[in-house]
């Protein structure tokens, strides 16, 4: 990870202009957000982080539940006092099919699409994310009112499904930490999630 931008070094006038600048020079696949203020550049994920994303990819997919996806950029309005955020997510599940309000709010907003649309987000940690994805990202999906955020801990090896947001604490009121190889107890409209294939 490189923290390309520290907070309050850029305005909310400035964070896609310097997003969309840090992201010409960087490698191809490289991955740039920009969370709490802070412009994060993360390298391409390993093959098991890969196969992590894929396992719950499928699973979901499963549960017809929603449009699944992967790293599609998404936004939000101002959570407090915070710049913006520009976030990535790992794997995600759509609340409802992309429709023209979602489009055009894209387009106002740089081709990042509302957090709002979201039902579920997915982030599987890596040595270089896993303080963001368990801090700052949890913030922002929380403030954001994104009803489930999961967290597939690599370096615990557990799984764990925060739910109940409460965007004005930027928290969320349930959480449930399952170990490799348990069910993961998922709210409706999900069912439980088989972590035995997570490696």
């Amino acid at each position: 990870m490189v923290t390309a931008v520290s907070r309050g070094h850029a305005t909310e006038e400035r964070m896609v202009d310097v997003l969309a600048a840090v992201a010409d020079v960087v490698p191809e696949g490289y991955r740039v957000e920009s969370v709490e203020g802070e412009i994060y550049v993360t390298p391409p994920a390993l093959p098991e982080h890969r196969d992590d994303i894929e396992v719950l990819e499928d699973s979901l997919r499963a549960m017809n539940v929603g449009r699944v996806g992967m790293a599609k950029e998404f936004s939000s309005g101002l959570v407090g006092d915070d710049i913006r955020p520009y976030a990535i997510p790992d794997l995600y599940v759509q609340a409802r099919e992309t429709d023209d309000m979602d489009r055009a709010w894209a387009r106002a907003h740089d081709n990042y699409f509302p957090l709002a649309m979201l039902a579920l987000v997915v982030e599987v940690t890596s040595p270089s994310t896993r303080d963001r994805d368990f801090g700052a990202k949890l913030r922002t999906y929380a403030g954001a009112g994104v009803p489930v955020y999961v967290i597939v801990d690599r370096k615990n090896r557990v799984l764990v499904v925060h739910h109940e947001p409460d965007p004005e604490k930027r928290c969320y009121a349930a959480v449930a930490t399952v170990p490799y190889g348990t069910a993961a107890p998922m709210p409706k409209p999900f069912a439980d999630l088989d972590t035995s294939l997570l490696v």
